[in-house]
């Protein structure tokens, strides 16, 4: 996938890794310079949205190893935005 320099609030997207039907997920660096993933929703229905930022509130109280901690969730509207730990895949 070619690297893309572009902006989203504090964030500079590195790489576009996955489009969803829902999401589109992107490794980025944040103003700090943490690689974090940022998943970016596709839709614009604010039912939905309010639906996901819900899912990611209660995701962020959860500390286990086998989930994937949780940043920030901002509702930007029309969209939402969730900022992730980053795994880096070992081959």
């Amino acid at each position: 996938m070619p690297k893309i320099k572009r902006k989203i609030g504090k964030y500079t997207i590195l790489e576009l890794l996955e489009e969803s039907n829902y999401a589109l997920i992107y490794k980025v660096k944040d103003s700090d310079n943490n690689t974090t993933i940022l998943k970016l929703t596709r839709t614009k229905n604010p039912e939905d949205n309010e639906l996901i930022v819900r899912e990611f509130q209660i995701l962020s109280q959860f500390k286990h190893p086998n989930i994937v901690p949780v940043f920030e969730n901002v509702q930007c509207l029309p969209r939402v935005i969730s900022s992730l730990y980053y795994i880096g895949v070992q081959t």
